[in-house]
């Protein structure tokens, strides 16, 4: 697999994470599915997972520090 291969692949997963993370927030706790783990454990797995893939999905104009301040601000905003 080339290297824009891999960054379209992580960029298309992140986004795709983003707005898993969206439609989860946003739909009643009575119909999202159970997965055992602790609430907690939850959101940083999804967070760490939605973050990581953001990382691989290098090449985004701004750099990391601009990405990373973008995440901490969606994850503010999603978690209010």
């Amino acid at each position: 697999m080339r290297a824009i291969e891999v960054k379209a692949a992580a960029q298309f997963v992140a986004w795709c994470l983003a707005i898993l993370v969206t439609v989860l927030s946003l739909v009643p706790p009575g119909l999202r599915r159970a997965t055992g783990a602790p609430h907690n454990l939850e959101h940083i797995a999804i967070f760490a997972a939605t973050g990581a893939a953001f990382g691989f999905g290098f090449g985004y104009s701004g750099g990391p520090f601009l990405v990373t301040f973008a995440l901490l601000i969606f994850a503010g905003v999603i978690e209010l």
